[in-house]
């Protein structure tokens, strides 16, 4: 229906996972926000997908944290695939696709290294994700591209 001008649904369905966001309880809220981050991503509002990430990205690095000191309880095992730094780099990944989307070049960047860091596969979709097409357009674009590189390099020896 919001394809032709109805967006009841989609607005209620935001309402109720924005107030989902704002729970006390991390996982809660860091499963409200990843889903908001992909409506805000679909219908183009990249400002918000933004800002949403955000969010994620540091639950993410508290909860990491945290897992990183418990290392023996039992949760941690069943937790640590999902917050493993390939997922870590994920969400490091789709947040510098919207960035890039929103127009904000540097942080798109920024968080491209960090993904590219924790799993070098991303490297490869600099060059063929539509939604880094912003990246790639951006005048320093080859320079960028061969620091990340030898960042990457450096990393794999």
């Amino acid at each position: 229906m919001a394809i032709f001008g109805d967006t009841r649904r989609v607005d209620r369905r935001l309402a109720k996972l924005v107030e989902r966001a704002e729970v006390p309880e991390p996982l809660r809220a860091l499963e409200a926000n990843v889903e908001l981050a992909n409506i805000y991503y679909k219908i183009r509002n990249y400002k918000e997908a933004v800002e949403r990430y955000k969010l994620i990205l540091g639950t993410y690095k508290k909860i990491r944290r945290g897992l990183q000191r418990q290392r023996s309880a039992p949760a941690v095992d069943l937790l640590a695939g999902q917050f493993s730094d390939q997922q870590m780099a994920l969400q490091y990944y789709n947040a510098a696709c919207s960035n890039s989307l929103a127009g904000n070049i540097v942080e798109a960047r920024l968080l491209l290294e960090q993904a590219v860091r924790l799993d070098p596969i991303h490297f490869s979709n600099i060059r063929i994700d539509g939604d880094l097409k912003n990246l790639r357009d951006a005048e320093d674009h080859s320079e960028y591209l061969k620091e990340l590189q030898s960042a990457v390099d450096e990393e794999s020896i």
